[in-house]
């Protein structure tokens, strides 16, 4: 590379800067600043001449030169001014400094060392790294979790290289909304996402922000919540089909009931159907436990009560109603106390009213026609079905309708036969002349 040549007022100004050694270049704003000293190896095909003009001046023709710096600076930064101009005026001092002077009689000479390679001392110069629009680089985010499925977490992020940012992502979800604070710092808001751990990135005019372990944030699945049992009652000896509702109710492991295993389940997202399980009477809490954690307790939702004896049915009267429902049904039986509902047929009774341990005065419900069983829910679980407790829906009968006798007339003694007539005639109780029954 040749030495690039200068205007003399140029040259003096810049060697008057260098001094002996060197220069100091001046940079602008687009440059990040720093000082660093490099020695530099010349070297020319050609070694430098001398003419002498006349008995006091002397010409040095400095050949083109090949400089080259023996500890270079880092690939990322650049001279702004190159470097054979840099080294061209530094030699040019060194060359002033090996010249010898002889004053005499005779004229003056200028002495060159005669070297094809010249080793030039340390040439103090200004380093600049271009200002590039540097990339996104995050350091940390604060907090680096949340729940799965929902947005609304602020998040925090910090780092470097924020500028004209364009966008936050999660993965490859953008956050809900976001606000760079500053060149180091972001304000955003996770958006809803599946469970797993994702990168932050930042997108910027210049580029993507690197993915690194500092950027990581997970979205974790949320634990399961019961907000309901039913029925919330049974039998010491377990057995019962139990329904539970909540949420996060997937990838369930266990049901527990105080503690105590559920033999079977089977859950279906927001319900789970079980089995409960043997257990000492009292009250207990209904968990759920799922992969990502154990359901919290809520005594207002998630409690069952475990009864020492459950109630028996002996008979219902009347045994028979319209299928409109609405028939007062008197029920006779044991362990009445602590009743929480009475079915007809699976059906929960218009209303009931407990008269002892021993009675309960029921309203029929609406049903179909047919017969169905009667059982009372306590908190030792539900009546058995039997024979004992049925009650028959049946449809609407017409009242019986008398259109002619055999005979209209008998002694006052009776027994007389008569034969009546007439329609509607279905399961008649009684047939009365008067007031008097017939036998």
């Amino acid at each position: 590379m040749s030495a690039v040549r200068t205007a003399p007022r140029a040259r003096r100004r810049l060697l008057d800067r260098a001094g002996a050694g060197g220069m100091v270049l001046a940079t602008n704003a687009l440059c990040h600043k720093s000082t660093a000293a490099f020695p530099f190896t010349a070297t020319s095909p050609v070694k430098p001449q001398s003419q002498r003009l006349d008995r006091n001046r002397a010409q040095i023709l400095i050949p083109s030169f090949t400089f080259k710096a023996n500890n270079p600076p880092q690939e990322n930064r650049v001279i702004r001014t190159p470097w054979h101009r840099l080294a061209y005026f530094g030699f040019q001092s060194l060359l002033q400094r090996l010249a010898g002077r002889r004053q005499g009689r005779r004229a003056m000479r200028t002495r060159l060392r005669r070297l094809n390679d010249f080793t030039l001392g340390p040439v103090a110069a200004e380093i600049c790294e271009p200002r590039q629009m540097l990339s996104a680089a995050i350091t940390a985010v604060s907090p680096n979790s949340a729940a799965s499925g929902s947005s609304g977490t602020t998040v925090n992020i910090m780092g470097s290289g924020f500028q004209n940012v364009m966008g936050v992502e999660f993965g490859s979800t953008p956050a809900a909304s976001f606000q760079v604070l500053s060149s180091s710092a972001i304000s955003a808001v996770a958006p809803a996402e599946a469970a797993g751990t994702v990168d932050i990135i930042i997108q910027s005019m210049s580029g993507s922000s690197q993915p690194t372990p500092a950027d990581q944030f997970s979205f974790t699945a949320s634990p399961p919540t019961v907000t309901g049992v039913g029925p919330s009652s049974g039998s010491t000896a377990g057995g019962q089909t139990i329904s539970i509702t909540g949420t996060n109710l997937t990838n369930v492991t266990a049901v527990l009931f105080g503690g105590t295993n559920a033999g079977s389940f089977m859950a279906q997202g927001t319900s789970i159907m079980v089995m409960a399980p043997a257990h000492a009477a009292g009250t207990v809490d209904v968990t759920v436990v799922t992969s990502a954690g154990t359901s919290a307790v809520d005594p207002l939702h998630d409690q069952y009560t475990y009864g020492s004896t459950a109630a028996t049915v002996s008979s219902v009267s009347p045994s028979m109603g319209a299928p409109t429902g609405g028939t007062s049904v008197t029920i006779q039986g044991t362990g009445f106390s602590g009743v929480t509902g009475v079915t007809f047929g699976g059906t929960t009774a218009a209303s009931f009213v407990v008269n002892s341990s021993t009675s309960i005065t029921a309203v029929s419900p609406a049903h179909m026609s047919g017969s169905v069983d009667v059982q009372v829910v306590t908190a030792g679980g539900t009546s058995a079905a039997g024979p004992s407790d049925q009650f028959v829906y049946t449809a609407p009968i017409s009242p019986p309708v008398i259109s002619g006798l055999t005979t209209t007339s008998g002694p006052t003694a009776g027994n007389t036969s008569v034969t009546i007539s007439g329609s509607n005639f279905q399961n008649v109780t009684a047939v009365y002349f008067g007031s008097q029954q017939a036998t």
